[in-house]
């Protein structure tokens, strides 16, 4: 109706690579890990203490940040606010320390591996909600951040595993953690747990859990470093980043074609961007000086390279 606020999809946004995105494509599933390769040792701490304190033998961890920053107030000034039945919505953009912390950022030309480029996948909070409604053994829940005094006084499974350091509160960070679980995708069961798949959520429609697929603000044209690249270099860019992901898995041809199709679908949906979060005159200043360097498999993708930020 005219004059009517369209609300943006709630959407839960997890950064990681395209690596990850095509090993989700070829499983057939969204496969959680635990919580061995998080780097900051207190957060671990906590959240390890809340999993054993939960019984959990064993579980599987994914992060997001959610687009939704429901702890605002209204007298705080945020351009993109709307009010809803449960008050005042501030909509969250990502920022420049998600994607150099959690999407790839850390692949430097020294280590230049187009698949560890970075994006975002905006999985739809209201699938996730309802999958883990029909499920036991689930949390999904928001991220409390508290004052270190005050997290050392936690004492229930919940509050440990959903606990997290008030410096951290820039990520407006999600958690789902699934515990306990033994069986995984029937065809892939071996394969999964050998690559060290704690929990593994089935995906039968892709187009029913995720809501886009955004592209790392930090995959630039080599030579041409100040222009941001169009809609369809990127696309371009993740096609053929997905021949070469087959191509060293050595799969199938019947493989190959469905997660083609999977990709193709959000890539031509309109579904797809590269993020602009870098894209303002400052920021591009930063990131002038590039040197070209040859594709580690084609010439092809000559042109691109992961862009180590030079401030």
């Amino acid at each position: 109706m005219d004059g009517e606020k369209t609300k943006e999809p709630e959407v839960l946004m997890h950064f990681t690579t395209l690596e990850s995105l095509f090993r989700m494509f070829e499983w057939g599933g969204i496969p959680l890990y635990d919580a061995s390769h998080w780097d900051d040792l207190v957060d671990r701490s906590f959240f390890e203490k809340g999993c054993e304190l939960w019984g959990a033998k064993r579980y599987g961890v994914m992060c997001f940040m959610d687009c939704i920053d429901r702890t605002k107030k209204k007298s705080e000034k945020d351009s993109s606010k709307y009010d809803d039945d449960a008050g005042t919505i501030v909509m969250r953009r990502e920022t420049y320390a998600h994607w150099s912390r959690y999407a790839g950022a850390k692949n430097t030309p020294q280590s230049f591996d187009v698949l560890k480029s970075g994006i975002r996948i905006d999985f739809k909070k209201e699938w996730l909600q309802e999958w883990s409604r029909r499920k036991k053994n689930v949390i999904l829940d928001e991220v409390k951040y508290l004052p270190l005094t005050k997290m050392k006084k936690l004492r229930r499974h919940k509050e440990l595993v959903l606990a997290k350091r008030y410096a951290y509160e820039w990520e407006n960070e999600t958690r789902l953690v699934i515990r306990n679980q033994t069986k995984f995708k029937k065809e892939r069961q071996q394969e999964l747990s050998r690559s060290g798949v704690k929990a593994f959520i089935e995906v039968r429609n892709w187009n029913e859990a995720v809501q886009q697929i955004v592209f790392s603000p930090f995959i630039k044209p080599c030579n041409l470093p100040n222009r941001i690249p169009c809609v369809a270099c990127v696309r371009t860019f993740a096609k053929e980043c997905l021949i070469h992901y087959c191509e060293r898995q050595g799969l199938a041809n019947g493989t190959r074609k469905e997660m083609s199709g999977l990709l193709d679908v959000f890539l031509k949906s309109g579904n797809s961007y590269r993020s602009g979060v870098l894209d303002h005159k400052s920021l591009l200043e930063s990131v002038k000086r590039v040197e070209k360097q040859a594709c580690p498999f084609g010439k092809e993708l000559e042109c691109w390279r992961f862009l180590e930020d030079k401030q």
